[in-house]
């Protein structure tokens, strides 16, 4: 977690926080589809858009939900806002 929270602020020019792989998922999305909520929580305070869809239309919030990460969902409603699909 240390190093999670040591991510550059948003409009840094190091880290990108939504940096997206072949799929368009975000490091927000793999952390919501394991349940990593404290990963969830350093993501969106480092800048993360909670918004962002991959290429299948869904949102880490959406993932969350699916997979059953309580803790994740109840994360990514508090800092980053939404509903679940």
């Amino acid at each position: 977690m240390a190093v999670l929270r040591r991510l550059p602020q948003r409009g840094s020019r190091s880290a990108d926080p939504d940096l997206r792989n072949e799929n368009g998922q975000s490091p927000l999305t793999g952390a919501a589809f394991k349940g990593y909520a404290d990963v969830v929580a350093a993501l969106l305070e480092s800048g993360a858009n909670a918004a962002a869809r991959d290429a299948s239309g869904n949102s880490a919030l959406d993932v969350a939900h699916a997979m059953g990460a309580v803790e994740a969902v109840a994360r990514l409603v508090q800092l980053g806002g939404g509903k679940a699909a």
